[in-house]
C-alpha cells in the first residue's frame, strides 16, 4: 500500500511521508492495523499423527482434481468452475475489551466468489 502511495505522491506532485509516519497514521487515524500473514492447518496436520501421510495423500489428490476441474473449464465451453471462500468475519465497530466485543450487534461477513470459464468470442 505505501508503494502505491508513493507512486500516488509522485503523479500528484505531493510530498511522500515516511513509512513509518505513514503506518502510524494508518493504524490510529483509520482503526485498521497490518497483521502476520498465518497459512492454514487443519487440526489433524497439526496434531501429526500416525494419519497424516495418509490425510495428505487425500488433500493433494482433491488439490489435483480441483486443478484438472479448472483446466476442464477453461478449456471447454459450457463448464464453469465456482469457487467460494467464507472469510473471516470482523466486528463493527473495532473495539479492544472484553465485555465490549461480546455486545457487539453487528458483524461483517466477506465471502469471495471466484468463476473460471472458457471465454467466448463473438465476431
Amino acid at each position: 500500500m505505501y508503494k502505491l502511495y508513493t507512486v500516488w505522491s509522485n503523479e500528484n506532485s505531493r510530498k511522500k511521508v515516511s513509512t513509518r509516519l505513514y503506518r502510524d497514521i494508518f493504524n490510529t487515524k483509520f482503526n485498521l492495523g497490518f497483521g502476520v500473514l498465518r497459512s492454514d492447518t487443519c487440526c489433524i496436520c497439526d496434531r501429526g499423527s500416525e494419519g497424516v501421510a495418509q490425510h495428505r495423500s487425500r488433500a493433494e489428490s482433491a488439490f489435483s482434481a480441483m486443478k484438472h476441474d479448472r483446466k476442464q473449464a477453461v478449456e471447454n465451453e459450457g463448464i464453469m468452475y465456482v469457487t467460494f471462500d467464507m472469510q473471516k468475519k470482523l466486528p463493527l465497530p473495532k473495539l479492544s475489551t472484553s465485555i465490549s466485543f461480546y455486545l457487539i450487534q453487528l458483524w461483517l461477513y466477506n465471502i469471495g466468489i471466484h468463476m473460471v470459464m472458457k471465454n467466448e468470442t463473438r465476431a
